[in-house]
């Protein structure tokens, strides 16, 4: 009996261990970067300080940012140097003109000769994964002769859609942002909002207006938008309710008594560690 014990313990024992390595070796790992020894990879005697001076730079301004980044297109320019520019919701800037960048499906760039910003994707906004590459670029002042070094690079882009990738709470991590079916083409939209930070799912009842092909996006900004408004670096929610094909109709009294809120313009933001709703005072 105490041997039969002894095996059945041993069986279990080597269970636990196969399946807690299956469940690690399948754990989505968090991406990193991969920060060389050494940037300068060829560069001739008369560039070589200023282009350790711009990678001491670019060190600075890359050393805290994490993959990926989310932020929208605000397209390029070649004026000293080609910049590839993007900007998340604190108005961050992020320049990849001199990376090895591989943008996958998406073109960019309409012309790769002249660079004309492809409209389409102009202004949108993009899952960002990168890491430092080899690359080679024109470098420094002057002659801007040919230098080999590694650079911040694109790794892979992912294409978001308006209510994806929004930090409302600001712990770096995105917040679910959904509106329930339309019953008809103009009734009525229905915001949920999970936040990352507590864990809190808020089913508001506030009824939204339709209008829209797919899904809720920013095609419609007097009825609803996600914009920093007041400058503090998290994004807010402005939204129209209660109306019905464009007419506004008297707010319930039961969402006055619930939000105190007692006009058809809204404001959804994270204050004081909670998501709070309060009249928008400006018109949309």
């Amino acid at each position: 009996m105490k041997i039969q014990l002894k095996r059945l313990f041993f069986l279990f024992t080597i269970i636990i261990v196969v399946v807690s390595c299956i469940a690690s070796k399948s754990a989505k790992k968090t991406p990193e970067i991969n920060v060389p020894k050494e940037f300068i990879v060829l560069c001739n005697n008369a560039t070589q300080e200023e282009l350790r001076f711009k990678i001491k730079e670019d060190i600075k301004q890359w050393k805290n940012i994490k993959t990926p980044i989310i932020a929208r297109y605000k397209g390029n320019d070649i004026l000293d140097y080609q910049h590839i520019c993007f900007e998340d919701d604190k108005g961050y800037v992020y320049d990849f003109g001199s990376g090895n960048n591989s943008y996958g499906k998406y073109t960019l760039f309409e012309n790769k000769e002249h660079y004309n910003d492809n409209p389409i994707l102009l202004n949108k906004r993009f899952k960002i994964y990168w890491d430092w590459k080899k690359s080679e670029f024109p470098c420094c002042n002057g002659d801007y002769e040919l230098v080999k070094a590694f650079q911040p690079s694109i790794i892979k882009l992912e294409l978001l859609n308006y209510l994806q990738g929004r930090d409302l709470d600001g712990d770096n991590k995105e917040d679910k942002i959904s509106f329930s079916i339309p019953n008809g083409a103009h009734c009525c939209y229905k915001i949920t909002i999970k936040l990352s930070s507590n864990n809190t799912t808020y089913n508001y009842p506030f009824n939204m207006d339709g209008g829209y092909i797919n899904n809720v996006d920013g095609s419609i900004p007097n009825q609803f938008k996600i914009e920093d408004i007041d400058n503090n670096g998290l994004p807010e929610i402005i939204m129209q309710i209660a109306t019905y094909n464009g007419i506004k109709e008297t707010i319930p009294i039961e969402w006055t008594k619930r939000y105190g809120i007692t006009t058809n313009n809204i404001i959804i933001e994270f204050k004081n560690k909670q998501l709070m709703v309060n009249d928008y005072k400006n018109a949309l």
